[in-house]
Order: C-alpha cells, then sequence, then structure tokens
C-alpha cells in the first residue's frame, strides 16, 4: 500500500549505497502483493506467528520467549532475481527485532540482510527502511523473509510497501557542474559562467531554430528499461529538452516544451530495445532577442519509475482550429463538469461585452371592428 508511505512522516533509513551511477542493465524484480492490497496471499508465517492485513498492511503478534530470529518468520518464497543492482526496501512499526533478508532458501546463502534492533522507530511508530545490494548472476526461487524471533517479551510486526527493485542508473557523467562543465558541451552561446554549481549560458538574439543553440551530453547507450529526465533550469526563452538521436533520423525519445524556464521539470520514457549514439540536449535557439539559460542538477535515471502522469489541462475553452471563415460556423467546447449550463457573456469584436439578449415583446393585434358590429 503505498499511499500509506506517501501519508506517514517515516523516517528512510538507508543502511547501503543506493547504487547510484552504477553500470549494471536495468533489471526485473518480481515481488507479488508487496503492499497487501489482495490479503495475505503468497505470503506465509511461522505457525506461532499467525498474520491478518490490518489497515492495508500485514501484522502479526510475535511471541514472547523465542530465542533465535527465525523462529517466528513471515516471507515469501519464488523471487527470481536477473544479475544487476537492486533496492530492498520496506515500511515497518513495532518494538522488536527484525531481520529483512533476500536467501537462498536451502543454502541459507544471503543475497542481502539488514538487522535492525527494533522494526519500527519511536515507540515502535512506522519507519522505512531501504538496503542496496548486486547480484552476480541471473538467480532464481529465492527467499524474502523478516525473522522477527529471539525478543523476551511480545510484540507486534506490521510490515507494507515491500519491494526488491532495480537500482536507478544514472546515464550521466556530471550532473551537478560542481566540479566543471565536461563532459557537457556548448554550440551556439556568446559566453558562459559556472557559479556554485549552476551553469549560465548566453543566448544570442535572432535565431532561427531551437538547434542553433543547443547544450548537450552525447555519446549515451540506452539499454532496455524505463527512464527519467529530469532537470532544473531558468531563463526567460523558449526550451526545448529532449532525449534523442544525435544524428540520423534525430529520432526523440522524449522531450519537454517550455516558452520560458524556471524550476525543475521530468519527462519519462521506456526503451523497448537497446539503442546508442544518444544525447541529452537542451535546444535554446529561436529567441528574437538574447536571454540566459541556466541549467543545475540534470539527471538521466534508468531502471527508476516513470514518473506520474499528469495532464496538461489546458485552457477550459478550447477549438480545434486556428481561425474561422468570416461567414461559417463558430463553434468552441468548454471544459467542465458541470451539469447544468454555463452562464458567460457574449463579447463584441471591438472587446467590449454584447449586451444580453432581449426577451421578445409581447405584441397585441387589434383587428378592426367588422362592419356589422359598427355603429351607424
Amino acid at each position: 500500500m503505498l499511499r500509506r508511505r506517501l501519508a506517514r512522516a517515516g523516517i528512510c533509513a538507508l543502511t547501503a549505497s543506493a547504487l547510484i551511477a552504477a553500470s549494471a542493465v536495468p533489471a526485473s524484480a518480481d515481488i507479488v502483493n508487496g503492499g497487501f492490497d489482495d490479503g495475505t496471499g503468497p505470503w506465509w508465517s511461522t505457525g506461532n506467528l499467525p498474520v491478518d492485513v490490518v489497515d492495508g498492511a500485514l501484522c502479526g503478534d510475535v511471541p514472547a520467549g523465542t530465542t533465535n530470529p527465525w523462529d517466528a518468520i513471515i516471507g515469501q518464497d519464488g523471487l527470481d532475481l536477473p544479475a544487476g543492482d537492486y533496492v530492498f526496501s520496506f515500511s515497518a512499526s513495532g518494538t522488536g527485532p527484525v531481520k529483512g533478508l533476500v536467501q537462498d532458501p536451502v543454502s541459507y546463502a544471503e543475497s542481502v540482510a539488514t538487522t535492525l534492533p527494533t522494526a519500527g522507530g519511536e515507540d515502535g511508530a512506522w519507519q522505512d527502511h531501504e538496503i542496496g545490494f548486486t547480484v552476480a548472476e541471473d538467480t532464481e526461487d529465492l527467499q524474502l523473509a523478516f525473522q522477527v524471533g529471539g525478543a523476551a517479551e511480545a510484540w507486534t510486526f506490521c510490515v507494507d510497501d515491500v519491494s526488491v527493485a532495480p537500482a536507478a542508473v544514472e546515464l550521466l557523467a556530471n550532473t551537478s557542474f560542481d566540479d566543471g562543465t565536461d563532459p557537457w558541451f556548448a554550440s551556439g552561446v556568446t559566453g558562459s559562467t559556472l557559479t556554485d554549481g549552476v551553469w549560465c549560458l548566453d543566448v544570442p538574439g535572432g535565431t532561427s531554430n531551437p538547434w542553433d543553440v543547443i547544450v548537450g551530453h552525447n555519446d549515451l547507450t540506452l539499454p532496455p528499461g524505463d527512464y527519467t529526465l529530469a532537470f532544473t533550469a531558468s531563463g526567460g526563452g523558449p526550451t526545448r529538452a529532449i532525449v534523442g538521436e544525435n544524428g540520423g533520423s534525430y529520432a526523440v525519445s522524449t522531450e519537454i516544451l517550455a516558452a520560458t524556464v524556471d524550476g525543475s521539470y521530468t519527462s519519462g520514457f521506456t526503451v523497448e530495445e537497446e539503442i546508442g549514439n544518444r544525447q541529452v540536449a537542451f535546444q535554446i535557439g529561436g529567441s528574437s532577442t538574447p536571454w540566459t539559460f541556466c541549467l543545475d542538477e540534470v539527471s538521466l535515471l534508468g531502471g527508476s519509475a516513470l514518473p506520474a502522469y499528469e495532464p496538461d489541462t489546458g485552457p477550459r475553452v478550447r477549438v480545434n482550429q486556428v481561425g474561422y471563415l468570416t461567414d461559417g460556423p463558430k463553434g468552441a467546447t468548454l471544459v467542465t463538469d458541470a451539469t447544468d449550463p454555463c452562464p458567460g457573456p457574449c463579447w463584441r469584436r471591438t472587446g467590449r461585452p454584447r449586451p444580453p439578449v432581449r426577451p421578445p415583446r409581447q405584441v397585441t393585434t387589434r383587428r378592426p371592428a367588422s362592419r356589422s358590429t359598427r355603429s351607424t
């Protein structure tokens, strides 16, 4: 139940390197029902530790007086891990000790293990835990387990958001500009400065195309997997940030377009087959006037979760054309969730509101009296 992690202010206990900037190809993992949205299956527990789902987490009452951590276990079998770098993470609560591990259930050889004096934080409150590890070769039928025995007193162990996921792999050699700008390049700029890790470039005015001025990072190879481009930038001119082919057909994997930039931006994409000769590029030409583009904290992560989709809702009034024929029909769509008609003014070409339509006048027609009824 990922929303539990988002809702509480847990403290992430990073017990090993997160393996950023590793060179392994993004891999996959197959923890089933790690958020316990579908009950307890396929999780199991030892006979002295009955478990159930409580408020979206898997909980069990750990008996007192056990001797060893493995005297009380919650686990899942059949975990297959291709070779690569991974992050084992989970959220837990409780006042007793826990050992979280991934191991061979026959030889008990451990791929990763973390031993915690208490499962939770202060007073057993929910806490997040994370540990990175590497699998040297493809391994099948591993066991993920939480060993919670060995406490003198009984206590309640709860766990949620269990995951064994590929570690994020940073593809860029320089992401912060703290030690210079290599191997990044800039073409078409008139000058640049580097201050406190922020690279600012002077963009000339009068260029025609976005690619007339470029800041980029070449020589990237992208194995199959999910990727996230993220950066922080500022400037008052048009910016096109892309991950794409450096030559050939100039195929683009993802792009971010902005009339001006000020803040942090992200975009995710998926690569189905390995592709080479790729670049991260900021195309910043096309402005009639000079401006300054400042760049900081650029990242291209492989094997990371794709950023959540945020739809561009755009304006409420939408049209599917750039103009109308003078005497033709003129229509538009108003985006709304209202179920009743939406009131709104009509505007003249002059910019003044058109007066409201007057209701039709009630006209009474008087007929002349017939000759037979006229007085003589």
